[in-house]
């Protein structure tokens, strides 16, 4: 794997955190939505048709929920990936450049103030970095 590729792969990382809080609040929402159409239903018989609409939507909406989470589940599993390749890296100052540039989002001109070194050795750790991850 390229570096241009294993830094396209870790670019993923923040990605993939949006997308978790996304499917998450979409969890809720399906969540609250099941919640709401079942303190509707009613032991009491009904006339004609079918006596079971609001149960029905209730368990397509509960299934809806059971996908997402599945959904959800892949998408950490990833980040689990990713993070785990970065705390394989041997060398603790290329271990924090990777996880300040991917985890975090700093700038190499942050992760340079924050670790007190100039902006082209953030940049030569950083290439050592990405030869050094096996993804």
């Amino acid at each position: 794997m390229t570096s241009q590729e294993k830094k396209e792969e870790l670019a993923k990382y923040k990605g993939l955190c949006f997308e978790v809080k996304r499917l998450d609040n979409e969890i809720l929402r399906m969540k609250s939505m099941a919640e709401r159409t079942t303190s509707t239903l009613s032991c009491m018989p009904k006339g004609g048709g079918d006596s079971r609409p609001i149960e029905k939507a209730a368990i397509a909406i509960d299934k809806l929920r059971v996908i997402l989470r599945e959904e959800q589940n892949k998408l950490i599993r990833e980040r689990l990936r990713l993070l785990s390749a970065i705390n394989a890296v041997g060398d603790g100052r290329l271990r924090s450049v990777l996880n300040l540039r991917y985890i975090e989002g700093y700038t190499f001109e942050k992760i340079a103030v924050e670790l007190e070194i100039s902006w082209r050795h953030v940049i030569r750790l950083h290439g050592a970095a990405l030869e050094s991850l096996s993804l």
